[in-house]
């Protein structure tokens, strides 16, 4: 256990130590079932909306580890797995504590979440399996010890928070098969509200380059159109609807808030308004392509036709230009416009130029429609990221309008 805290230690009467804890020789009393009931509490992101608390109960928990543990997972007894996302956070406390726990396989934990200290913890433990956010990969594969490592002993790079693009997950993949590795990007989509992961794929045995695999067992997702609410067909894109026995109980003292996302069909089938926006394809998998929170209205010129902005779309046409690494996109009001778009980018070290942003946006000008071109394009050494890896869009949308 790799995992270091600095904290406070306060006195509780009915605490004990670790110490204690182990040389225990009373005996266990067993804690009763009670079906539905509440296990945990744990906290949505909140990096588009208000955070909320979620109420999980054992069988959402045991669910995942379950559907997990028997859809093909690699993990084995005494393997070592690296989970760098928080404990506190349902994917680090469900994926990363109980399913491996499950296994009876080692854990590797911080309380540091940041590409810097992923790379330098896999390189110290060199673990089988790792659990992380999209966005410590680009850093991953630029660190020179990290390149000279033979990653034989590698076996699952599981992945999810931030979305990659299609040459990204390519050149991840090379990667680790050239240098003796049978790891792939396993790229995954879930939420908090979801006790973790919803889909998944597994070292390629099933999945497709840009989409976030299949649904797991006994777990069910449609597309409904975000209008008419319509069930749509495969390739059509629309808001993900999904029904899982991970789903969540309710918001916690959230009445309001549970209602707007929870409901339950004329079958009694309980399904969650995901609020992400994708399609699936006619082999069943499932593609994420924006949020439906992060659509803004704009217009191309004063007095023009009202249009939408999906930042998203923009950040990944961004990425697509050579210089550019890692791209983000707000939107901030404006008085004619509605609202415009602003880049954040972080660049390749030898195109970092005091030319770059406006080539960035010249080649904006190319690829897309007029009302979704940035207005301003700023270079930043690194774009902000939340404790689970997700980009803090709030910070960025406070730097723009402060710009």
């Amino acid at each position: 256990l790799a995992a270091r805290a600095k904290v406070k230690l306060r006195k509780c009467e009915k605490s004990i130590s670790y110490k204690e804890m182990i040389s225990f020789n009373g005996e266990f009393v067993s804690a009763p079932y009670i079906k539905d009931q509440t296990a945990v509490i744990v906290h949505s992101g909140g990096t588009t909306g208000t955070p909320k608390g979620v109420c999980l109960t054992n069988d959402n928990i045991t669910y995942v580890a379950w559907a997990f543990l028997n859809n093909g997972n690699e993990i084995s007894r005494k393997d070592f797995l690296f989970s760098c996302i928080p404990m506190f956070h349902a994917f680090g406390f469900v994926m990363g504590v109980i399913m491996p726990l499950n296994k009876g396989s080692c854990i590797i934990l911080t309380t540091q979440y940041d590409e810097k200290h992923f790379v330098k913890l896999f390189i110290k433990k060199k673990p089988n399996h790792s659990m992380s956010s999209s966005t410590y990969m680009t850093a991953f594969v630029e660190d020179k010890k990290i390149r000279n490592m033979d990653f034989a002993h590698y076996h699952v790079c599981g992945l999810g928070g931030t979305p990659m693009t299609n040459a990204q997950e390519s050149g991840l993949e090379s990667f680790f098969a050239s240098r003796n590795s049978a790891a792939r990007p396993n790229i995954g989509y879930g939420m908090s509200e979801l006790a973790s992961a919803v889909c998944t794929e597994l070292n390629r045995y099933y999945g497709k380059v840009g989409s976030v695999g299949l649904p797991l067992p006994k777990a069910n997702i449609r597309v409904v159109d975000t209008e008419t609410k319509e069930e749509l067909p495969y390739n059509r894109g629309g808001e993900l609807y999904i029904s899982s026995p991970g789903l969540m109980a309710q918001y916690h003292l959230n009445e309001a808030e549970t209602n707007a996302v929870l409901y339950t069909d004329s079958n009694g089938v309980r399904w969650i308004k995901s609020g992400d926006l994708g399609h699936i394809d006619e082999d069943g998998f499932v593609f994420i392509t924006g949020k439906l929170k992060r659509i803004y209205t704009a217009r191309a010129q004063k007095d023009g036709p009202i249009m939408h902005i999906f930042p998203d779309y923009i950040a990944n046409v961004v990425t697509k230009h050579p210089a550019v690494n890692e791209c983000a996109i707000v939107c901030i009001p404006h008085p004619d416009l509605k609202s415009v778009p602003i880049a954040f980018v972080t660049v390749n070290e030898h195109d970092n130029s005091a030319e770059i942003p406006q080539k960035i946006l010249d080649y904006c000008m190319t690829e897309l429609p007029q009302h979704s071109i940035p207005k301003r394009c700023y270079v930043v050494p690194s774009i902000p990221k939340t404790p689970i890896g997700k980009i803090d869009y709030r910070a960025l949308e406070k730097e723009a309008e402060s710009k």
